[in-house]
């Protein structure tokens, strides 16, 4: 074997570097919600990303991962779970702030006993950590699939384990882009790399997973995920306009 048969494509230098890197720093600013169904387990609603302002966390979503199950039987959405750093359940008993239309966000301060005991887990500083203005280049888009394939519940411990979801890609301008949203796209299908193929995951399920601006001198939040849309196309809601929500 030559030395050329060790060197690593373009594409298998980027995916190390963000299952390796960018994933495990990120990840921990993103968490699964649940609801518990009428057998006692959790069911997946979506993804949400925590935040901060001074002293106070906020637990931001996509309004429709709230409103979608408001008919679901046993939900209440002042019951709300969230799995944690190590996938343990805390009782969320927030009230959201919602933002359906244009914008699909939905905001909760975290009070009381999981203010208290959320503490110290990492969130993003919403005055320094969260894109302002247009974001262009490497985004990753993280988040937890509701699909019940990609979680199973520990009664021992009664915590979850949850697959994460990570998708990266080179965002530039697009003519759907507006002033609440922008567009990644995503090429479905087989995608060929050197003599290898790959499929690109689906993102059903991960409305309001977090989408990161890789491309700097830190990464940034720079919107939260909503939609997955025909014609290869990922929607997602620009960061800057959960400012508007936040008390």
């Amino acid at each position: 074997m030559g030395d050329a048969d060790l060197l690593s494509t373009p594409g298998e230098v980027l995916q190390a570097l963000i299952n390796e890197v960018h994933a495990p720093r990120l990840l921990p600013f993103v968490h699964p919600v649940y609801c518990v169904n009428d057998r006692g387990e959790p069911d997946a609603l979506g993804s949400s990303v925590l935040v901060r302002r001074g002293r106070q966390l906020y637990l931001v979503t996509a309004a429709h991962v709230l409103e979608m199950n408001e008919s679901s039987p046993g939900f209440d959405p002042s019951s709300l779970y969230l799995g944690g750093c190590h996938g343990e359940l805390f009782l969320l008993g927030a009230q959201f702030l919602a933002n359906r239309e244009p914008a699909d966000l939905a905001v909760a301060a975290l009070t009381g006993s999981l203010a208290d005991s959320w503490d110290l887990y990492p969130a993003l500083a919403v005055d320094s950590e969260i894109a302002t203005g247009e974001t262009m280049g490497l985004h990753l888009l993280l988040g937890y699939p509701i699909r019940r394939k990609a979680f199973n519940l520990d009664r021992s411990r009664n915590a979850v384990k949850h697959e994460a979801y990570k998708y990266a890609q080179v965002r530039s301008p697009h003519k759907k882009d507006g002033e609440h949203h922008f567009t990644m796209l995503m090429p479905r299908g087989n995608v060929r790399s050197e003599n290898k193929k790959q499929t690109a995951p689906s993102p059903r399920g991960v409305s309001g997973g977090g989408v990161f601006l890789l491309s700097g001198p830190q990464p940034m939040l720079a919107g939260i995920f909503i939609e997955y849309q025909r014609g290869e196309r990922l929607v997602s809601t620009k960061a800057n306009r959960l400012l508007g929500l936040l008390p």
